[in-house]
């Protein structure tokens, strides 16, 4: 990103300058649960990367945002086994009366670490997916509107363009219109219409004396 000349958000420098204290407490506090994160950050860099690779060629990926919330995802599980564990750690190690599975292997300053660290992640990619991807949304619905009300503009100004009957030439009209009416009451009277539409006169026959 330096050297395309792509600025570098927060959350890109805050990442991975945090996750390098991560990794770094997590070895030296020998932590037991560390497998869990490592894991699913390695599967999740897996797509992303994979996404990258595609994007690189030219290949519009339509599931974009779903490495988002694969992340999420992510950091939500880290959180439940960080969170379990050092409750476990915690309540063997101070509170032995509460319910708990026994003692777990790390260092405290680890555990506060992990539970720290992992929990601002959390935040800052719900903070970044809504601003990234909801705005997108919006902003298809404001272009949708838009078009609308383009439109409904354009059908106003046709119609306002159209040409308005002066009264005369309507009253022209209903007169012809009366005209023809009378007739075809007239031609029905005096006979019945012929498959061909028109008048058959009605034949009368004279009684012989």
């Amino acid at each position: 990103m330096v050297l395309k000349k792509k600025p570098l958000t927060f959350l890109h420098t805050y990442h991975h300058g945090a996750t390098a204290l991560l990794c770094y407490t997590q070895l030296i506090g020998l932590t037991s649960v560390s497998w869990v994160p490592i894991v699913l950050n390695l599967v999740v860099h897996v797509v992303m990367y994979w996404y990258y690779f595609q994007a690189a060629r030219g290949i519009r990926i339509w599931w974009k945002k779903w490495i988002t919330r694969l992340q999420i995802i992510q950091f939500v599980i880290d959180l439940g086994f960080v969170y379990f564990a050092s409750y476990t750690y915690f309540t063997s190690t101070y509170f032995p009366d509460l319910p708990n599975y026994g003692r777990c292997a790390g260092e405290e300053f680890a555990a506060f670490a992990g539970m720290g660290i992992l929990s601002s992640y959390l935040l800052l990619f719900i903070s970044f997916y809504f601003a990234t991807y909801k705005k997108e949304t919006s902003g298809r619905g404001r272009r949708k509107q838009r078009r609308m009300s383009e439109t409904a503009t354009k059908a106003v100004v046709g119609m306002s363009r159209l040409e308005v009957p002066d009264a005369h030439s309507v009253g022209e009209t209903m007169h012809l219109v009366e005209q023809e009416g009378s007739a075809s009451a007239s031609a029905s009277a005096n006979g019945h219409t012929d498959g061909n539409g028109g008048v058959t006169p009605r034949v009368t026959r004279s009684r012989k004396a």
